[in-house]
């Protein structure tokens, strides 16, 4: 798995609640997802569906994408850039899931 790698820069500041909102509530669908991922488009329409058709507030926290925005905590996601459209799973489940394997060797 990849990560975006545009740089992060910050012009616009940043409310960290927003940001912390933001990211817990889009890492929360990811969590809950049956499949272990989600797209980009179904995280953008679970985020509508939620917030009254409101998009998620990437360009407000200075990001150009929703990846970009994701791809500022790895602790919390992992993106697989080889698959298209790409897929965004939770950076804790396979932090644990990769841990699990290495002591099974």
């Amino acid at each position: 798995m990849s990560v975006s790698s545009s740089p992060l820069t910050h012009l616009i500041p940043i409310d960290p609640r927003i940001y912390c909102e933001t990211m817990n509530e889009l890492h929360s669908y990811i969590t809950s997802a049956k499949r272990g991922y989600l797209t980009q488009a179904e995280l953008f329409r679970y985020y509508r569906q939620r917030h009254e058709n409101a998009e998620i507030p990437y360009r407000l926290l200075g990001y150009r994408s929703l990846l970009d925005l994701l791809s500022s905590d790895p602790r919390l996601f992992a993106i697989d850039l080889r698959r298209e459209p790409a897929y965004v799973y939770s950076a804790v489940k396979v932090i644990y899931f990769k841990k699990k394997y290495k002591f099974k060797n």
